[in-house]
């Protein structure tokens, strides 16, 4: 009885409701990507396939301020929900908007001016395709900040809906533009208009919150950098240790050899993914129980629970699967990518349980994990660029790296809360 009832309690609880929401979205994303890479990498062919897995990974390396901006907001977002001061919630919307969106204009002509450097250091004979990505980056700048501010109001049905439009429009753009005879070139036009889809949607949810005022919005602005900086540096190295063997392997290893490992990729990422839904409900949920005083331990003990039991299923499918799961995931063709994917997805899980961890500890305003988060950043550069005689040699850089990114962010984890968090209200501080 006593267990029936607990189980009861686990399952009424607010952090399940919302995880269940945002997995169910998390799926239905990565199923939408997956039809995606399973289209492009049958139509595109290897080579081509290989410049479009590197072109998306020099997109995430180079929108990595855009990632640090999101995880700024959402910490703000989430303090001011917490206190139902849902205008300057609207506010900071509007800050965000309107800051990311000359950012990413500003991006989007230096892609354009860049295209044929970037195309020749990729490999990538067609010009256009990196020209046509940054109108991706530009999209990519703008809307992950506005993202986090639903994300920080803990309003995971629309955060849910907002990511699974931009995925469903991704698909159905892309396979339109391909189909078409625009090839690469397509494939990367249908990527930003799912976005641009997603982008004006999700502005109008934050735009549903409150009306627009002429209320001030102030913050203590010691405070703000050093939260910057502290989130800048983590993001910066949990972005590099995901994308950056991507383009080392595209720039050291042949076009076919960087077909397969961008299908390797593909299969880890999915893990990566998966689990990623995970981060997305700590980080607010963390800053809040802070921010009001409440213990944030339960937060990361169930947290912690999901992602290993998340991580230890993929690596089960597989581990018993190998090469079923490359046949269904990229094709026949990549077959030869099968002896790396249990390898690579270790090390992706092991990236999975880091990023967590350091997620949790930015909720709470801790950053003592960066030193050794950015150790294993750069280590991992500097292995791969001398030490790439083999694939394998590649994904055991990534293993080291990661599991001492994960370690580091472990040392003083569960160590409570000792003051709530605070902001900024007006000119006034509110704990």
């Amino acid at each position: 009885m006593r267990d029936a009832l607990g189980l009861r309690r686990v399952l009424r609880s607010e952090f399940v409701r919302h995880g269940s929401i945002v997995f169910a979205s998390s799926t239905i994303v990565n199923l939408f990507n997956y039809a995606f890479h399973f289209f492009m990498s049958r139509w595109l062919g290897v080579v081509d396939y290989g410049g479009l897995a590197s072109i998306f990974a020099g997109l995430v390396i180079v929108s990595v301020p855009a990632a640090i901006l999101t995880m700024v907001v959402v910490r703000y977002a989430a303090e001011f929900k917490a206190l139902a001061d849902f205008e300057r919630l609207r506010k900071l919307g509007d800050r965000v908007l309107a800051l990311t969106a000359i950012v990413g204009a500003s991006a989007f002509v230096l892609c354009f001016a860049l295209a044929q450097p970037i195309a020749r250091y990729l490999n990538i004979t067609d010009v256009r395709a990196v020209a046509v990505a940054g109108i991706v980056l530009a999209i990519a700048i703008v809307l992950p900040g506005i993202r986090g501010i639903v994300q920080g109001a803990q309003d995971f049905k629309r955060l849910a809906i907002s990511t699974a439009l931009e995925a469903c429009c991704k698909l159905v753009f892309g396979i339109a533009f391909v189909m078409a005879g625009l090839g690469l070139v397509g494939a990367i036009l249908g990527y930003a208009a799912g976005a641009l889809v997603s982008l004006l949607y999700t502005t109008l949810v934050v735009r549903s919150y409150a009306p627009r005022t002429a209320i001030r919005l102030s913050v203590d602005v010691r405070r703000l950098l050093t939260t910057t900086r502290g989130v800048a540096l983590s993001t910066f190295a949990l972005t590099s240790m995901s994308f950056a063997d991507v383009l080392f392997v595209k720039h050291f290893f042949s076009p076919e050899q960087a077909g397969l490992y961008g299908a390797i990729s593909l299969v880890g990422k999915v893990l990566l993914f998966v689990v990623g839904f995970v981060p997305t409900i700590v980080l607010p949920k963390a800053t809040a129980r802070a921010t009001s005083g409440q213990p944030t331990t339960p937060i990361l003990a169930q947290a912690f629970a999901a992602t290993c039991a998340l991580s230890a299923v993929g690596l089960a499918v597989v581990g018993l699967a190998p090469g079923f799961v490359i046949k269904v995931m990229a094709g026949s063709a990549y077959l030869a990518a099968t002896p790396y994917i249990f390898r690579y997805s270790i090390a992706m899980a092991l990236l999975a349980a880091a990023s967590l961890a350091t997620t949790y500890k930015i909720g709470l305003g801790r950053f003592d994990f960066v030193p050794s988060l950015l150790a294993a950043a750069v280590g991992e550069i500097v292995a791969i660029q001398f030490l790439h005689a083999n694939l394998d040699q590649v994904i055991s850089i990534l293993i080291v790296g990661h599991g001492v990114a994960l370690a580091g962010a472990l040392v003083g984890i569960a160590r409570p809360v000792s003051v709530p968090l605070t902001v900024v209200r007006g000119a006034q501080e509110v704990a």
